[in-house]
């Protein structure tokens, strides 16, 4: 890990689904920093709160209780409009499905990530290329994701995510459908991206694969930290 700057913190933070006597309690009071340059591993048994924890990070759901701070801001309690601003300027997802659309290039596919930043044309086309290219998709750029193999359509999906050049990459079983030469490539992309870019990751995983290539694993049992190992 080369970056020692925090880049979020989450604070006493619990989150019910539903409410009253059916409420079911996802987390239960999590205390976590993510740093700089770090990449991180979220691990558990279904059910722990390894997701739920992921979205409220990535304000894409609010907590029952508790702060998240970005920059040392309270985000948790921001209207819904700047948390949406925040997410965009701050955050990429990479997610288990990829979630590319299938009737455009892998081109296409980042430069709709730039759009959404009011990058468009040829300045966006020529982001999206020199992103896969960094990435290892230099020789496919103009393939549709049907033509791609699992790995790849991975890879595409990791550049989009680099495309608002995040400052915290969430990623969500990225290697559960990769083999395992694919699922480690994919990792030491993420953890090449993280040392130079000083990005902090987090990624939620079952994959025991993986676990030697991260710099932290944190380890969720009925909502609570259970383990936190360097």
């Amino acid at each position: 890990m080369t970056g020692d700057k925090t880049m979020l913190s989450v604070r006493s933070v619990a989150h019910n689904y539903g409410c009253g006597e059916t409420a079911v309690a996802a987390l239960r009071g999590i205390d976590l920093d993510i740093m700089a340059g770090e990449i991180l591993l979220l691990v558990g048994p279904s059910g722990s709160g390894k997701t739920t924890l992921v979205q409220i990070m990535g304000c894409l759901l609010r907590p029952t209780q508790g702060r998240v701070l970005l920059n040392g801001n309270d985000v948790a309690s921001l209207p819904e409009a700047r948390r949406n601003t925040l997410r965009l300027e701050n955050f990429g997802f990479i997610f288990q499905s990829n979630n590319l659309f299938p009737n455009l290039t892998a081109t296409e596919n980042v430069m709709v990530a730039l759009d959404l930043l009011g990058i468009k044309g040829a300045a966006a086309r020529r982001q999206a290329r020199d992103l896969l290219a960094s990435v290892g998709l230099g020789n496919r750029l103009d393939a549709f994701p049907a033509q791609l193999s699992g790995g790849q359509r991975q890879r595409v999906g990791i550049a989009r995510a680099l495309a608002s050049n995040p400052k915290i990459l969430l990623a969500d079983e990225p290697t559960a459908a990769l083999d395992a030469e694919n699922g480690l490539r994919a990792m030491e992309l993420m953890k090449t991206m993280a040392h130079q870019g000083n990005l902090g990751v987090v990624i939620v995983t079952h994959d025991s694969r993986i676990v030697d290539a991260a710099d932290r694993t944190i380890r969720l049992e009925d909502g609570r930290i259970t383990d936190d190992k360097l």
